[in-house]
């Protein structure tokens, strides 16, 4: 994450754009962490991360607006696989609630050196407040935060004292600059909640502006959800259940959550925890007829039903939604699924069923599927595979991936396909 964000602080210096970064900067990892970035501007920020990415060569994956002046962006570089998440802001507003203005935030700033790159951070009575309001509103505050708050008060901790006064009466005030001197913070975090519901009467309600603003807010959220719904298909042997828990695991830091579903949108299945093995998948005997129409019907429903009840909301609530097998493997082989009706009818089901922003075909030759499982014959192996890229070719948001490697270059290629569809759909969404 350091170089995208070096490379980030530089470009803001040439663009003379005003700007600090909130929170810890000691040893900034290259980790899942975020990084706050305070900025003289008011959102959005669109343009200017467009601006930086062609600039730099990085490509923008995922923007999650999650209030009224703050977006989240997660940025990734194609040639080395980095990814940096920027948490934007200009005011500190949280749940409608207007809480710090940019400009007391980022006046008396001043340039620290991170990984040979000069970048900006606020004096230490801003960097206290900031962060000890965003802790207290959040309701969560760590040891090793509290560790950087206590740092921070013995910087200045008169001018600390005066600025928490705006939030918090005397005695309270007392109690948390006691814990930020002594390094005991047991007190604070006893009544977080009582510190929460004082910041909030100090902070005054919802104005109308922000009210409305807000309303956009979650109908863009609605509307161009920011999760994802990703399906594996794959013959016996292609080795499903082995790499979508590595992709999951790789790529849900982009993400607030992450689930998987096994063939149906309904309960979730533990991604450590695989399937029981099937010996003989096509071995019961087919459905009549009239079973085989009601088992389409039953299917339809419980694909659209489970859409609306739990893949949806999960999308709007950013989440990574992986599916091991489909309503579209019944196309490929029946059998298995003891269905004896006609494709035709089959086929135009699966047009309505609710489809996958991602498909993933993991694919690779019959030989090498039998090695690996001999569930079904070699010539049923190579129908499969055939009738799977068949498939395929009739989506034009499907990659094929070649199963045939070894494990950690096919859980690369599944990675590096995920991340070029969000920097594909960002594109669209940003207008770069």
């Amino acid at each position: 994450m350091l170089s995208i964000f070096n490379e980030f602080s530089a470009f803001l210096n040439t663009k003379k754009i005003e700007y600090c970064v909130v929170g810890p900067v000691d040893g900034l990892p290259g980790t899942d962490g975020d990084i706050d970035v305070v900025l003289q501007r008011s959102a959005p920020y669109h343009d200017l991360i467009l601006d930086f990415c062609c600039a730099s060569g990085v490509v923008p994956i995922q923007c999650l607006r999650h209030e009224v002046e703050a977006y989240y962006y997660v940025l990734w570089d194609p040639e080395s696989g980095e990814l940096a998440k920027l948490d934007l802001c200009s005011d500190y507003v949280r749940n409608g609630r207007f809480l710090l203005s940019r400009q007391e935030i980022l006046t008396a700033s001043k340039p620290v050196s991170i990984g040979g790159v000069s970048c900006f951070v606020p004096a230490p009575e801003a960097a206290f407040l900031y962060y000890f309001i965003k802790k207290i509103d959040k309701l969560k505050l760590t040891i090793e935060q509290t560790a950087y708050l206590s740092a921070l008060w013995w910087e200045a901790p008169d001018t600390i004292r005066e600025e928490l006064g705006r939030f918090w009466s005397e005695p309270m005030v007392n109690r948390i600059t006691d814990a930020a001197g002594s390094g005991n913070w047991s007190w604070v975090h006893e009544n977080l909640v009582l510190l929460q519901r004082c910041l909030h009467q100090r902070a005054g309600r919802m104005s109308i502006s922000n009210r409305i603003a807000e309303i956009g807010r979650v109908w863009g959220r609605l509307i161009r959800p920011t999760g994802l719904h990703v399906v594996f298909l794959g013959p016996d042997g292609c080795g499903k259940s082995s790499v979508i828990p590595l992709v999951t695991e790789r790529v849900s830091s982009v993400f607030r959550l992450d689930a998987n579903f096994h063939l149906f949108p309904y309960h979730k299945r533990n991604i450590d925890q695989s399937d029981a093995p099937v010996s003989d998948p096509q071995g019961q005997a087919p459905r009549g007829i009239i079973s085989s129409f009601l088992k389409l019907c039953l299917w339809f429903l419980r694909y659209t039903g489970g859409w609306v009840v739990n893949v949806y909301p999960a999308k709007i609530r950013s989440t990574m939604i992986s599916f091991d097998r489909y309503y579209h493997d019944l196309l490929v082989d029946p059998k298995r699924y003891r269905y004896s009706g006609p494709k035709w009818l089959a086929h135009l089901v699966g047009k309505w069923i609710p489809k996958p922003d991602l498909w993933i075909l993991l694919d690779a030759p019959a030989d090498v599927l039998q090695a690996r499982k001999q569930e079904v014959t070699p010539e049923e192996s190579q129908r499969q595979r055939r009738a799977y890229l068949n498939l395929m070719r009739a989506f034009p948001n499907a990659v094929v991936i070649d199963a045939s490697q070894s494990l950690s270059n096919v859980v690369e290629d599944c990675n590096r396909a995920v991340l070029k569809h969000l920097g594909r759909r960002m594109k669209r969404r940003l207008g770069g």
